[in-house]
């Protein structure tokens, strides 16, 4: 091992490579006869050998010896004596076939499976790992497994497309866009690429993608099948049963969180149920585009912290077993890392603040309130402009900037409803699940009711905390809208805010169902009491009322 590849190990904190590692090429033939581009990395100490790991990316395979995400992990791994392949999808670099986003990888794992299982150096403990797209082509390969599967690790991605792409039955645009260049051509375009500002303001929106770079197909396809339809089904794998040991990564601002997060509820309820191994969970402050100074975890990049978890994990899940790590590592906003036993924490519990105020709450000037029990009745309202779109800031941007992104601006916007709660009298950690009720008027129209939540400091910046949105069909009276979770310790003095509006571009696309400006009720009170849910622990009096 050379002199760099020593530094970059003890950088990542890592410990001594076990061995060398020998690189070889392959073509594995699927069962309709395309040849799928394969590199072999395995140690050259065959008595070194403990288990293999499946690797099958989008990204055309990097030039020999290249530094590319992939290789480094897989080298890694290779180093501490697993075999790794490294698989290009069909119609990809060098793979033959065509390239249909979603669709063939399934088939194509499992026979990528059965391959490995006749190789020589297979020892009958198999591994399957991706980030990205291919956290997907992972989830979509155990689906289809015909071996045993000793371990999963899916980072930055999601099982579910749909949910991928998707908030609350409205398009994560920027996202969307941002994979499918990705997904372009047999060698995708970087998000850098994309003039993600200029296409965002476009309409229609089914000609976004030719703004932004060209003709996207996979957008357009999506595009094709706005609702979660039997298309998007048989694109998601079905959850495995029984589920196998699992490690999930991701960041607090990647668009594709969200439906990860539902990935580990779910199979974490599943193993719970058939007594199987907890599901492990890394967080942290990343996401698309750069996050904040103060919110980048010292010697902790995406890749890095990764590479560490899923090093340990494969190690207890194939051979090491004597290693124990806490299975959740979290960071929190305000504290750092926290390893614990469970994300949420335990002593978590559900708190619900009320929306209220005069019906005055437009813009953060106005008298929106949020309190612990629900006021008189009222109605605060808004206009959603299709041509004059609320601008999206921070969260999960793909473009700009990421993470806590002060809201000031946006919330000066009249037609941005604010509720306010008075400051909090102590620390308060919010943990797990935030979720908004709304009650509306019926509409004769589909639209779109967008909310964040934000935490005001004591300096008055108001900083991102939650994000989400949610499309309401004609007739619909009441609204809810899931903000995804979040992991934060606010200081006493600080205090928690709403904020509602029709639309929040370029993170999602705008509502087309209505061209022209409509106006949207908001009612508070008893009698239709929108309150704010989330999981918290601390501050037992929570916000005065």
């Amino acid at each position: 091992m050379n002199a760099r590849r020593r530094l970059e190990r003890r950088w990542l904190g890592l410990p001594p490579a076990r061995c060398e590692v020998l690189e070889s090429s392959a073509s594995m033939a699927t069962a309709d006869g395309a040849r799928l581009a394969t590199r072999i990395l395995r140690p050259a100490d065959a008595s070194a050998r403990r288990g293999a790991v499946l690797i099958r990316s989008e990204r055309p395979l990097p030039a020999s010896g290249a530094r590319s995400p992939v290789e480094r992990l897989a080298r890694w791994l290779a180093e501490d004596g697993r075999t790794v392949a490294i698989q290009t999808c069909r119609g990809r670099g060098d793979s033959e076939g065509e390239f249909r986003a979603f669709a063939d990888e399934a088939a194509d794992g499992g026979d990528a499976l059965r391959w490995m299982a006749d190789q020589p150096w297979f020892d009958g403990e198999l591994v399957l790992l991706g980030a990205g797209y291919s956290a997907f082509t992972a989830w979509a390969a155990l689906s289809a497994a015909t071996v045993p599967i000793a371990a999963l690790v899916a980072g930055f991605g999601a099982r579910d497309p749909y949910a991928w792409l998707h908030r609350g039955g409205v398009l994560q645009l920027e996202a969307a866009l941002a994979l499918a260049a990705r997904l372009d051509d047999r060698t995708g375009h970087d998000a850098a690429a994309l003039d993600l500002a200029r296409a965002s303001r476009h309409r229609p929106l089914a000609e976004c993608d030719r703004v932004a770079l060209r003709e996207l197909p996979a957008f357009r396809d999506w595009l094709a099948h706005p609702e979660c339809d039997a298309w998007w089904r048989e694109r998601t794998p079905a959850l495995p049963d029984p589920p196998p040991r699992a490690l999930f990564v991701n960041g607090w601002y990647e668009c594709a969180f969200p439906a990860a997060y539902a990935d580990f509820e779910q199979l974490s309820a599943r193993c719970a149920e058939r007594g199987g191994a907890v599901p492990e969970l890394v967080l942290g402050p990343w996401g698309a585009a750069p996050v904040p100074r103060a919110e980048r975890a010292r010697r902790s990049s995406d890749v890095a912290e990764f590479a560490r978890a899923m090093l340990r994990f494969v190690a207890r899940a194939v051979g090491a077993r004597s290693i124990r790590d806490l299975p959740t590592r979290v960071f929190v906003r305000g504290v750092g890392w926290r390893e614990a036993p469970s994300w949420p924490p335990a002593k978590t519990r559900e708190r619900t603040l009320y929306l209220g105020g005069e019906g005055r709450a437009n813009s953060a000037a106005g008298d929106g309130q949020l309190a612990r029990e629900p006021g008189d009745d009222r109605a605060d309202a808004f206009v959603a402009d299709p041509a004059d779109p609320v601008p999206s800031l921070g969260g999960a941007a793909v473009g700009g900037m990421a993470g806590a992104v002060d809201q000031r601006p946006v919330e000066e916007r009249g037609d941005v409803l604010c509720f306010t709660s008075e400051p909090i009298e102590s620390a308060l950690e919010i943990a797990g699940r935030v979720q908004l009720t709304l009650h509306g008027d019926p509409s004769a129209d589909a639209a779109h009711t967008s909310a964040k939540l934000v935490a005001v400091e004591r300096d008055g910046a108001a900083r991102w905390l939650a994000e989400g949105i949610a499309r309401t069909q004609p007739g619909a009276a009441v609204c809810v809208i899931q903000l995804g979770a979040a992991g934060v310790r606010l200081a006493a003095g600080t205090r928690l805010r709403v904020e509602v509006a029709g639309s929040s571009l370029p993170r999602f696309a705008r509502c087309e169902h209505s061209p022209s400006p409509r106006v949207h009720a908001v009612h508070h009170g008893r009698a239709r009491p929108s309150a704010l849910r989330f999981q918290a622990m601390g501050d037992e009096k929570g916000p005065p009322e």
